[in-house]
């Protein structure tokens, strides 16, 4: 067999706005969609188009940014419409998510499909699937798993939380060893997982066993919005972070790198675009940046449009879509290896190790004060972002799929 005969494609929620099943649809490998309730479903098409914006909740209006691919057959996609509606009422008043219900329910329908030897089940769930995808398995369906996270993310949370115990919740220890071992289960069970990082393909491989197949997929992105503002001057030195500020993608260290460059009187000044709650811009590890909050989507292209330079000093990060953004703005990135392997360190940017602020505010002050450097730098980040299209990413994930029917044990697909 050449290829899959089709993949169904388990998504709860629009991650990357189902550019999964876009893919599979355009390449005529799509058997069906399993999601919760979209843009596209009659109940929100008619809501958008009888009440005025403001008065739909908040809740409700999110919904609106979960479009199907344009060309997507509505025959092809199978929702949990009424689970989801209760979903997001029970999010309104406070009691719940009810997200797993919806999931729940999604599984139970595909399992009831006639699927069998030869067809493929791609899933984006992190494990609460791992029964079902075991009898799928057993049926002769061929399961690819997504990883999303890195399985030693709570590892490393917890070691951010002896750092900073007072930003948050301890994670529980117990919690994480038992997600860790069936993390090991669904990576035995799947024929394939997809990883889009070497960051994360290492710790896959060292809690996954020895015969597991990976293939490594990066993400792709449409970056036309992204690409320039030229009625935008950039300010020489503004650094840019943008994305939840917490323990996960080292904020602390970002603050602390911002408080050294302005004891030395630096003109660096950091900029951090998203939510953050008020028990955390209080705490005095967190001092230091300008903090904006979350603004608008439409408006984040123009803060990179202002700024000088990227920072994402992250502990934990399966690939990092901001920086993808923040070159296609021609950005100069400062990151960490514990991300996606997007930036060359000294081309479009700097590498710097994880809990570091001595180095980060080092290259963030050697980015500000060279001008040929950051240059040189935003063009190569403009070119290197061209990289992570949505033709790219659609080449990448089709070759790995297709590949199912090959011998590839424990070798990674490139």
């Amino acid at each position: 067999m050449d290829r899959p005969r089709k993949v169904s494609v388990i998504q709860p929620g629009a991650r990357l706005h189902y550019a999964m099943p876009r893919v599979f649809a355009e390449a005529g490998l799509l058997e069906r969609l399993y999601t919760d309730l979209h843009a596209d479903h009659i109940w929100l098409r008619g809501m958008e188009a009888i009440l005025p914006a403001r008065a739909i909740p908040k809740a409700v209006r999110r919904l609106f940014g979960r479009r199907l691919p344009a060309g997507l057959p509505r025959s092809l996609v199978h929702d949990r419409a009424l689970e989801s509606v209760l979903r997001t009422a029970g999010e309104m008043v406070g009691v719940g998510s009810g997200q797993s219900r919806v999931t729940e329910g999604l599984l139970r329908d595909l399992e009831a499909a006639p699927l069998g030897e030869g067809d493929v089940v791609y899933t984006v769930i992190v494990n609460e699937d791992l029964e079902v995808m075991q009898r799928l398995k057993d049926r002769g369906v061929k399961i690819v798993h997504e990883c999303i996270l890195g399985p030693d993310v709570g590892l490393l949370l917890l070691e951010e939380h002896s750092r900073f115990p007072d930003l948050g919740p301890a994670p529980d220890k117990s919690e994480i060893e038992q997600g860790r071992a069936r993390d090991a289960r669904k990576y035995a069970v799947a024929d394939l997982t997809l990883v889009p990082s070497v960051f994360t393909e290492t710790a896959v491989r060292e809690l996954a066993p020895k015969e597991v197949c990976v293939a490594r997929v990066p993400y792709g992105f449409s970056l036309d919005s992204f690409s320039g503002r030229p009625d935008v001057e950039a300010e020489q030195g503004r650094a840019l972070a943008v994305g939840s500020v917490g323990r996960r993608k080292g904020h602390p260290d970002l603050a602390a790198a911002a408080r050294l460059l302005a004891a030395r009187g630096s003109h660096v000044h950091v900029r951090v675009v998203g939510p953050v709650e008020d028990t955390v811009l209080r705490h005095p590890a967190m001092c230091g940046p300008t903090y904006v909050g979350q603004v608008p989507r439409s408006l984040v292209a123009n803060e990179y449009a202002k700024a000088d330079f990227f920072v994402l000093p992250t502990i934990c990060d399966s690939f990092g879509i901001v920086i993808v953004e923040a070159m296609a703005a021609g950005l100069p990135v400062i990151t960490t290896p514990n991300c996606g392997d997007i930036v060359r360190d000294g081309i479009d940017g700097f590498i710097v190790p994880i809990r570091d602020p001595e180095t980060l505010a080092a290259r963030m002050e050697e980015l500000s004060e060279d001008r040929g450097m950051r240059a040189q730098m935003s063009a190569a980040a403009r070119e290197r972002a061209m990289e992570f299209s949505q033709e790219a990413y659609a080449k990448r994930l089709l070759h790995a799929v297709r590949a199912l029917d090959a011998t590839f044990q424990n070798k990674v697909i490139g």
